[in-house]
């Protein structure tokens, strides 16, 4: 049973002001390929960084993003993230080679991904579970805009300059949005560290050497489970994506080998897990069921809905006979309403304080919307178009109905001192799913 969401956030009401920087930040973080479509036309670009390296990337990185806040801190973690992130629009700006373009995608995809772990754990710390999904919800809220003004704003860019200054402009506005969020960290981190020293100064347990504290940080850091979980990610899921609904791939060496040291090294991370001291998932953890099944909702909504939205554009195209401005505006119809559903949703969760019953429901609403999805499957008539769009809308607002209450329910279950690895856990389950929609959306 999911917990009642009534415990109070540590902070006052920096959160609200917290909230409007990332907001700011949301808005020139968003991936390249969705700013600027242009630049991932380059077909060996697509070769150097798969979609799939590049979420195994992301799932590797969590956890140990996760542990580095707990051990430097979030603020610290977020500026060196930052870095990153600009370091790599540079290079990618600069770049004349295919190889250098990808090793700043590579940097950037470091920067990208570890600062919305980190804006994740910090809203987590600083509000209360009853309020948490309204404010996980509002950096997401120029996506409402986004989805319509992209495609012009693309545009624009391309109009007046090139591709390179349309990623190199996020070198100057990113750093100039962290401004207020970064002023508004140190001044909340500078009272709580006169208020609780103890708590935010890490010293080293096993004495003052290098080596001590190299090692000290090294377990704290669960760097060996960081290690094996990268490796089982990456050897059992690219394996799936490659071969995806191709039955000749199945049956090379190439696929068949790395999927099976991927699963055999399953158990060995299980037990190096359960002996370890300071393991990625605390042990109390493993043994709750509410855990589990936010686990489980994260893959499986995010698997379900990556499969039919793969070629949702091209279904409406040649299914429905969409032109392609109303293909791209219908295929973008989900982002909007989930972050409208979910808002709408998180203020009613904030007067009545309840998680499981949004949760129940919002999985229920989802099978629905995909009824209507398969009912309506294709024709040229009003009612079958219809019928699509009506199917999109509900799935976007009942995603938000249940995806992020699900994320709010697991941290729930967590103590104060875990949030940051439930919330990696929880965004690493997300891209598990990348895998999975490839192997059975390329079959189907």
């Amino acid at each position: 049973m999911v917990p009642n969401p009534n415990d109070e956030g540590v902070g006052p009401d920096s959160d609200q002001k917290i909230n409007v920087s990332a907001m700011a930040i949301n808005e020139d973080s968003e991936p390249q390929e969705e700013r600027l479509p242009g630049v991932v036309h380059m077909e060996a670009f697509k070769d150097q960084i798969t979609t799939a390296e590049r979420y195994m990337l992301f799932s590797s990185i969590s956890a140990l993003a996760a542990k580095l806040s707990d051990l430097i801190g979030r603020l610290p973690l977020f500026l060196i993230v930052a870095l990153f992130y600009v370091v790599g629009t540079v290079v990618e700006t600069c770049a004349t080679q295919v190889q250098h373009f990808a090793a700043g995608a590579l940097l950037y995809q470091i920067g990208y991904t570890c600062t919305l772990i980190v804006l994740e754990i910090i809203i987590a710390d600083i509000t209360s579970i009853r309020s948490r999904v309204i404010f996980v919800l509002l950096p997401n809220t120029p996506y409402i805009i986004n989805t319509w003004i992209s495609g012009n704003v693309t545009s624009a860019v391309f109009g007046i300059t090139t591709w390179k200054w349309g990623i190199g402009m996020w070198c100057i506005i990113y750093p100039v949005c962290l401004i207020p969020f970064v002023t508004i960290m140190a001044i909340v981190g500078r009272r709580a560290s006169k208020a609780i020293p103890h708590e935010i100064e890490y010293t080293p347990s096993n004495g003052n050497t290098r080596l001590q504290m190299f090692a000290d940080v090294f377990q704290k850091l669960d760097v060996v489970g960081v290690f094996l979980l990268t490796a089982t990610l990456s050897l059992t899921l690219i394996p799936l994506t490659l071969a995806g609904g191709e039955s000749k791939k199945w049956q090379t060496a190439g696929i068949i080998t790395p999927l099976v040291l991927g699963l055999l090294i399953i158990p060995v991370f299980a037990v190096w897990e359960r002996t370890t001291a300071h393991p990625m998932m605390p042990k109390y953890l493993l043994r709750e069921r509410g855990v589990w099944a936010a686990l489980c909702v994260a893959i499986f909504m995010s698997f379900s809905w990556c499969t039919q939205s793969d070629f949702l554009y091209t279904v409406l195209i040649v299914g429905f006979d969409f032109n392609i401005a109303d293909s791209t505006r219908i295929a973008s119809v989900y982002s909007f309403c989930a972050i409208v559903g979910g808002l709408s949703l998180g203020l009613i969760i904030k007067k009545v304080r309840r998680l499981k019953p949004f949760i129940i429901g919002g999985i229920s609403l989802w099978l629905i919307a995909y009824g209507l999805l398969f009912h309506y499957r294709g024709g040229t008539d009003t009612s079958a178009k219809a019928g699509v769009i009506a199917g999109q809308v509900l799935l976007g607002l009942t995603g938000g109905f249940f995806s992020y209450p699900n994320m709010a329910a697991a941290q729930a279950f967590t103590k104060h001192e875990d949030i940051a690895v439930i919330t990696s856990i929880m965004l690493t389950m997300n891209n598990v799913r990348v895998a999975l929609d490839n192997a059975v959306s390329g079959a189907i």
